[in-house]
């Protein structure tokens, strides 16, 4: 058991290696961010089992103290089960947590610094509705990096209202799945009612990039007032998307069928999607509840045997052009 945490630093490097342990936190674990020499404070959990009732917080610089002489703050969780009944915080812009091929569940989580889960990692967070160092207030937050390369990160909602809100970057790789209930990729400045959010961070935009057969699912409320990019082979899946910035599906390098990329639930029209890096083959339409397909030119045009033109026969593309085969065909395949 341990009685709670709390590292410094001199200048130079500090480090704690955790091997092969059973660990019992009993109090409130953080760093002071006090010192003024750079420096960095680093803590490896390997093979391990850690446990917690009580918050655990890479802590921002005190006031005061001049953040970019603060140093870096590492915590590495590798082949380990790590579990907080209380908030997670990475409130240090030199802050560095990295969960590798580990379970990571805390509530309330927040990042200003650097956050990755890798290699088939499980990490759980929840919203609660508790203020969370005066600029979360309604949930969670991302104002720094975020990477799910291979992994799964889950966001429970324990409120009805709550709200994940980023004004970051989020990117998911390699099969990612991050699923919520309600996410705002938000400009900073324009929120309102969140904490400080709006000022601490003004003029950040959120960015999330999904790549590489990753899958985005929102439950509830979706709103985007930043920059979303999506490769064709990964999929977005909401109720419905407010899109107040731009969506964006990059089909570089696709060669595969007609696809849904994007798959609303709600009867409501999603505009303002872009296509880019598509060879002429590729073009997008919108489904009737909003859903975004990208569809794939057939190479002909097909006609049903009822077709009675002595001019157009069954089964060519004799068309003049592609308008005048879809308003003439009866099925086009």
């Amino acid at each position: 058991e341990v009685a709670g945490l709390s590292l410094s630093t001199g200048g130079g490097d500090a480090v704690m290696d955790v091997e092969n342990a059973y660990v019992v936190f009993t109090a409130y674990s953080s760093n002071k961010n006090t010192n003024q020499s750079n420096g960095s404070m680093t803590l490896n959990f390997t093979n391990s089992i850690v446990e917690s009732n009580y918050k655990f917080e890479i802590g921002q610089t005190k006031a005061g103290y001049d953040a970019e002489k603060a140093p870096e703050i590492n915590l590495n969780v590798t082949d380990s089960v790590f579990t907080l009944k209380n908030f997670f915080v990475n409130n240090h812009a030199k802050g560095t947590v990295a969960i590798d091929n580990s379970d990571f569940t805390a509530t309330a989580f927040g990042n200003v610094g650097t956050f990755s889960a890798v290699n088939g990692s499980v990490v759980n967070f929840s919203l609660v509705n508790n203020a969370l160092n005066d600029w979360v207030g309604k949930g969670g937050l991302n104002a720094g990096t975020m990477t799910v390369d291979a992994s799964t990160l889950n966001i429970a909602n324990k409120g009805a209202t709550l709200e994940f809100y980023n004004v970051g970057e989020i990117t998911l790789a390699n099969g990612a799945v991050f699923t919520l209930d309600r996410l705002v990729n938000a400009q900073a400045n324009n929120l309102t009612g969140s904490g400080n959010i709006n000022t601490t961070f003004a003029d950040m935009t959120g960015n999330i990039t999904i790549s590489g057969d990753s899958q985005l699912t929102v439950s509830t409320l979706f709103t985007n007032d930043g920059t979303i990019t999506v490769d064709a082979g990964s999929t977005i899946t909401a109720a419905a998307i407010t899109n107040n910035g731009t969506i964006t599906i990059n089909a570089k390098g696709y060669t595969g069928d007609t696809i849904k990329v994007i798959d609303l639930s709600q009867d409501t029209k999603l505009t303002g999607v872009k296509l880019t890096n598509a060879s002429n083959k590729y073009y997008l339409t919108y489904g009737e509840d909003g859903d975004v397909i990208l569809n794939k030119s057939p190479e002909y045009i097909y006609v049903s045997s009822d077709y009675n033109s002595s001019t157009e026969g069954y089964g060519y593309d004799k068309f003049s052009n592609y308008d005048s085969a879809v308003a003439f065909a009866n099925v086009i395949i």
